[in-house]
């Protein structure tokens, strides 16, 4: 186990907007929704080697249906769990309710912790859906970002000291807390933390 504080330098010059994340062309098990937002958000992607490609910026200046829809194909990319997005997707009015917050987007933790339990209520929608619904809505919890927990970077909390302790079956909220503190303390934002965690996951960078 090492510490996070060893990789400042690299976490630092790191942008999260450098990241791509491909999908097959065509991504046949998102063709296979036959939904008509997904078809949409299909026909307007970029391509790139032969693959649609989507980045935080495209997920992030998406409005409504379609960020929450471009959010899900960012999280999950090639592999989604069809039998939990299809319900998602049959819920979308709903989450844009949830999810459509007029003016302050820091949030008292009670707020917060409502909006996820909202989120959560619907089904399939768990904490990793939930966390990159959160993420890309640029919610705040009395200050501390949410973050995206998602698949890719969970693995991850076992490999550092200042992560260890979220290993065990933690709630969303105190992973948030944890990882906006280790963030601060190295002066680093906490989704260039969550993109360090992704690189590694994805072999980009090596740890002893």
């Amino acid at each position: 186990m090492t510490n996070i504080l060893d990789f400042r330098q690299e976490i630092m010059d790191s942008n999260p907007y450098h990241q791509v994340i491909e999908l097959s062309l065509p991504p046949t098990k998102w063709v296979n929704l036959n939904n008509s937002i997904v078809n949409e958000i299909l026909e307007e992607l970029h391509t790139q080697q032969g693959k649609h490609i989507i980045t935080r910026n495209d997920v992030r200046k998406a409005k409504g249906k379609h960020q929450i829809v471009m959010a899900l194909m960012w999280a999950f990319a090639d592999n989604p769990n069809l039998a939990n997005i299809l319900p998602v997707l049959n819920h979308l009015n709903d989450i844009v309710k949830i999810l459509d917050i007029k003016g302050c987007k820091d949030l008292p933790k009670s707020e917060y912790e409502d909006l996820y339990n909202a989120l959560v209520s619907i089904k399939h929608i768990k904490m990793t859906t939930a966390s990159v619904l959160f993420f890309f809505s640029q919610l705040k919890c009395e200050g501390n970002h949410s973050v995206a927990v998602t698949g890719q970077i969970k693995p991850h909390f076992s490999n550092f000291e200042e992560l260890a302790c979220l290993v065990a079956g933690t709630d969303y909220f105190t992973i948030i807390e944890k990882i906006n503190n280790v963030a601060n303390e190295i002066d680093v934002s906490t989704e260039q933390l969550e993109y360090f965690l992704y690189r590694i996951n994805k072999g980009e960078i090596t740890i002893n």
